[in-house]
């Protein structure tokens, strides 16, 4: 049985985005509300410690930004 969770621990959401980590990554945006330039992705916060974040806020954090499919297109 594979299970597609709706949210995420800091870890595994670092890793969602493309954040190479053995930790929370994210930590720091949580604080600034950036990250890469741009707001930084939506967490729950549960309870008085837990962070988690919604797979959905996470794909709405990259649709941010454009895609290419050369890198002729990334400087026009």
């Amino acid at each position: 049985m594979n299970i597609n969770p709706a949210v995420l621990t800091p870890q595994q959401a670092s890793n969602y985005i493309g954040i190479n980590s053995e930790g929370d990554a994210l930590k720091s945006s949580r604080s600034t509300g950036v990250l890469w330039g741009v707001s930084a992705p939506k967490f729950i916060k549960a309870g008085s410690k837990k962070v988690l974040y919604r797979v959905s806020d996470l794909d709405n954090f990259l649709a941010q930004f454009e895609s290419y499919t050369n890198n002729a297109q990334v400087g026009q």
